[in-house]
């Protein structure tokens, strides 16, 4: 009888809802000017935690008849403690104009999405420090207790021939004491930056509102991607794992380089007055060919409806240029290069939004080309390719990160709560759904697992909106705070800025495909006996949001030909 009054006041209750949508091409103009005055940022924080993980490895010989993989089971234990203060003055302007292909889809009155992928864009950007100044301290000592299984297999057939197991205990201490002072020598670094550009930027902006009018916006932003070498077996890219200096995202032991996909003509200015020098660049890559003969290569996918509650459309940048700037590997994509010195390479993006009841799944495909630079190509053998995903969240309530761990590790889930209650979760934990395929990969299309992982504020430096003082774009990120301002009932009671990585420890500049999605249960399940205190969890659309990022591995035909 029970059931029978669910079915009745419950969610399967209300009609059936159709998702609206539509596209545009539009000018998307970002402006934002701060002043920082003696702008504060602190952190301080201590705990112990442990975590279970596998994680499979590759080698193969030098004649390449077989390989070696290890599976591996990691019992972790550790704890730390941090303290970490930063304090800013100066002041920074950023003007964005973008062209970009726009997709809107509404479904009922409590779920919004913005898609927004760049054709070409403008920015002009100036930063004046006049102090940096702080203290950091980290101290972090860990136990990894290793048990292996390892596969000797033949190829091409891919035959085990023989197996053994080993285990192993890694003992590691991090103790780090930095201070940054400004008192003898007055900080004063002066940038201007004016560049016109074409790449894959991606922005989406998803807003939610639950049955008592509380609200949440959330903005995801990916473009370029680290290079990186798994030294330590845990398949992430271990940010901030440098044993000396402030730990950063691109200090980490483990950082190789980075892959940016780009077409940019730009005039820059460095004035770092301790040094009384002033650098300037006139840059365009590539030089041969206009941004606009770039951007026009652009293949936009317009949105249809594929059923009744599923929306797809895409967007490919075929043979774009790449930027790579790795020492570490001795490469560098030459200054004023022509196209065929940006080593141009394909990048497609797939999106299939499909909504119901109690759930909108976002389905991203992508895929990118085989590295066609033979010289490039060597120097990423035994690489990995990491994506940096930029995440923003606006509630109308506050919200709080559980259990925030260490510097970097494998982590399968990122959970916030309000109240003492879960509101939302980053979850990338369903062991069927983390594979990716490498194509040609010791000579056959193989899937390889990969993973999440969780970069701690304090690696990033500092997470508030000075933080991409030196990389701009990132600052599009915050166009969430224009969105919500344009909701007159959207009261903002707090905002948090997160950054996960999808890692992909396998690449070797190969041509590889990926599933990832974006998960929304924006209204209660059925099942829980309990609600959130206050909100009746039977109707439409309950409070409770959760942000689901698992690897979705789907049968599609890959767009980008192999050469």
């Amino acid at each position: 009888m029970i059931a029978g009054l669910f079915t009745i006041i419950g969610v399967h209750a209300a009609p059936p809802v159709r998702p609206r949508f539509s596209w545009q091409e539009m000018t998307f103009s970002y402006s934002t000017q701060k002043v920082f005055d003696n702008e504060t940022y602190e952190v301080e924080n201590s705990g112990t935690f442990t975590d279970v993980y596998t994680q499979a490895d590759y080698n193969y010989s030098e004649t390449e008849d077989y390989v070696i993989k290890e599976l591996r089971t990691v019992y972790l234990e550790a704890n730390f403690s941090t303290y970490f203060k930063h304090i800013i003055s100066g002041n920074l302007t950023v003007d964005l104009n973008l062209d970009v292909y726009r997709v809107n889809v509404d479904y009922g009155t409590g779920v919004k999405l913005y898609w927004f992928a760049v054709k070409k864009g403008i920015y002009n950007q100036e930063h004046y420090f006049t102090s940096i100044s702080g203290n950091y301290t980290y101290y972090e000592e860990s136990k990894r207790y290793i048990e292996s299984t390892y596969y000797n297999i033949s190829l091409p057939g891919w035959e085990i021939t023989d197996t053994w197991a080993d285990t192993d205990t890694v003992f590691d201490e991090i103790n780090i004491t930095h201070y940054e002072e400004d008192v003898d020598d007055p900080y004063v670094e002066h940038v201007i930056r004016n560049e016109e550009f074409s790449m894959p930027l991606i922005l989406t902006v998803q807003m939610y509102t639950t049955e008592n009018n509380d609200k949440i916006a959330w903005a995801n932003l990916f473009s370029d991607f680290i290079m990186y070498k798994d030294k330590d077996k845990n398949l992430i890219y271990s940010a901030g794992n440098s044993h000396e200096g402030v730990p950063s995202l691109l200090g980490s032991t483990e950082f190789l380089g980075l892959m940016k996909p780009i077409a940019q003509s730009y005039y820059m200015l460095y004035d770092w007055k301790p040094s009384g020098v002033i650098f300037t660049w006139n840059v365009s890559n590539p030089y041969d060919m206009t941004i606009d003969d770039i951007a026009s290569t652009i293949e936009f996918t317009p949105p249809t409806a594929t059923t009744d509650t599923e929306i797809s459309w895409g967007i490919d940048y075929p043979n774009f240029p790449i930027n790579v700037d790795s020492m570490k590997l001795g490469y560098y994509t030459p200054l004023n290069a022509t196209y065929q010195e940006t080593t141009p390479i394909s990048f497609s993006y797939d999106f299939d939004y499909s909504l119901g009841e109690n759930q909108a799944d976002l389905d991203m495909t992508w895929e990118i080309g085989k590295i066609t630079d033979d010289t490039l190509y060597q120097k990423v053998k035994d690489c990995g390719l990491v994506m940096p995903q930029y995440n923003y969240f606006l509630g109308s309530f506050d919200l709080a990160e559980v259990d925030q761990k260490q510097l970097s590790v494998p982590t399968k889930t990122f959970t916030f709560e309000s109240n003492d209650t879960i509101v939302a979760e980053i979850n990338m934990e369903n062991p069927e759904k983390v594979n990716y395929t490498v194509y040609d990969y010791f000579g056959a299309d193989t899937e390889f697992e990969s993973k999440g992982g969780s970069i701690h504020p304090n690696v990033i430096g500092y997470s508030t909106k000075t933080s991409f003082s030196d990389a701009p774009l990132q600052n599009l990120l915050y166009t969430l705070d224009d969105f919500v301002a344009l909701d007159t009932t959207f009261t903002v009671a707090d905002d948090l800025f997160r950054m996960e990585t999808q890692n992909y420890p396998i690449w070797g500049g190969e041509r590889f495909i990926h599933d990832p999605s974006l998960s929304i249960f924006y209204a209660p399940q059925i099942a829980p006996p309990t609600g959130i205190p206050g909100y009746n969890i039977f109707l439409f659309v309950g409070v409770v949001f959760v942000i689901s990022v698992i690897m979705v591995k789907k049968q599609k035909k890959s767009k980008i030909e192999t050469k």
